[in-house]
C-alpha cells in the first residue's frame, strides 16, 4: 500500500505543477494556457478520483479560487467550463 500512496501523491504534485502553471501568464502566454486548459478539461476528471481526499480538495479548491482571481480572467471561459468538468466527478469538494 505503500507504492499506492507515493503514486497518488506524486499524481497530486503533478496536477498542483499543473495548476500553478496556468498562473504562468509572462512564461507561457495566453493561448497556450487556454490548450492547457482545454487538456485539462479532457484528463482532469478521470485523474482526480486517483488522487488522495486532500489532494483530490485541494485541487478542486485552488481550481475554483482561479474564477475569482482578477489575475486569471483571461482564463475565465475555459476554467469555467473545466470547474464544471471537475465538478461532475469531484461532487462538493
Amino acid at each position: 500500500m505503500d507504492g499506492l500512496k507515493k503514486v497518488k501523491s506524486g499524481l497530486g504534485t503533478v496536477v498542483a505543477g499543473t495548476l500553478v502553471t496556468l498562473t504562468e501568464r509572462q512564461a507561457f502566454g495566453t493561448s497556450n494556457l487556454k490548450i492547457l486548459v482545454g487538456y485539462m478539461e479532457a484528463t482532469l476528471p478521470s485523474i482526480l478520483p486517483a488522487l488522495s481526499e486532500g489532494g483530490r480538495a485541494e485541487s478542486v479548491i485552488r481550481l475554483r479560487s482561479f474564477l475569482e482571481d482578477p489575475e486569471m480572467q483571461h482564463l475565465r471561459p475555459e476554467l469555467d467550463a473545466l470547474v464544471e468538468a471537475v465538478d461532475g466527478v469531484a461532487g462538493e469538494n
